[in-house]
């Protein structure tokens, strides 16, 4: 694993970088102690068919949070996008399949509508949506890459019910439900929002899956009424 810095959009981000293949970007969520070390237990498993990227959004980590910029309030879904767009074109990279976790997801799902051509799949993780923050305001009907939902079914902190309804809303998308991170964590209440972190194994394994496939096809989950 490589250790490095980076300027994109005039701000400076670290980032660390594993494996060969096609690029892949995973981007941590909002909450103040999240680093690339969120992705620890998936980045290995993931760099055996990917290039791996894990920044650091400005103000998380070693990436400093600059003065100006929109930043003091905390970063926009707008932003987000800004920066990961120039992300890769700092970086080089012509299209990546991005994975965003819970905030972060809405920022993919922007890059996913206003620069289509730079995502090769959308990977999107317990993932706000519209429906959650209507401040988020894109058109998931006009998202046309491979996109993959991954959900925590014990996710307390946003229902399932919104992962069902995200792949209503994008069309030939698949839901991909882990049970029982919770369990696995040890009890730890919000578990179920992260399953790549408390089952690994299993998100590792839907990732690679899902994205080695040239035409993913479209799995619909049988909704759970008593889980909403």
């Amino acid at each position: 694993m490589q250790d490095k810095f980076v300027v994109a959009e005039g701000l400076r981000l670290h980032y660390v970088v594993e494996g060969h293949g096609p690029a892949m970007i995973l981007v941590h969520g909002s909450h103040k102690s999240n680093t690339w070390r969120t992705w620890e237990h998936n980045i290995r498993g993931l760099a055996a068919y990917h290039r791996v990227f894990v920044p650091e959004l400005p103000g998380y980590g070693q990436s400093p949070r600059p003065l100006g910029r929109g930043l003091s309030a905390g970063l926009t879904y707008d932003l987000g996008a800004m920066i990961l767009i120039g992300l890769m074109s700092a970086l080089k990279l012509p299209s990546a399949t991005l994975v965003g976790a819970s905030y972060s997801g809405g920022i993919c799902l922007k890059v996913a509508v206003t620069r289509p051509e730079l995502l090769d799949k959308l990977i999107l993780v317990d993932t706000v949506t519209p429906e959650v923050d209507p401040e988020l305001g894109v058109e998931l009907g006009s998202i046309r890459c491979p996109t993959m939902i991954v959900w925590g079914e014990d996710d307390a902190l946003i229902p399932i019910s919104a992962g069902y309804s995200l792949q209503r809303a994008i069309a030939g998308s698949e839901l991909c439900l882990i049970p029982d991170s919770v369990r696995a964590s040890g009890g730890i209440s919000w578990a179920g929002h992260a399953p790549y972190r408390f089952q690994p194994d299993a998100f590792n394994l839907a990732v690679i899956q899902f994205t080695r496939e040239r035409r993913p096809r479209a799995r619909t989950v049988p909704e759970r009424r008593g889980n909403q």
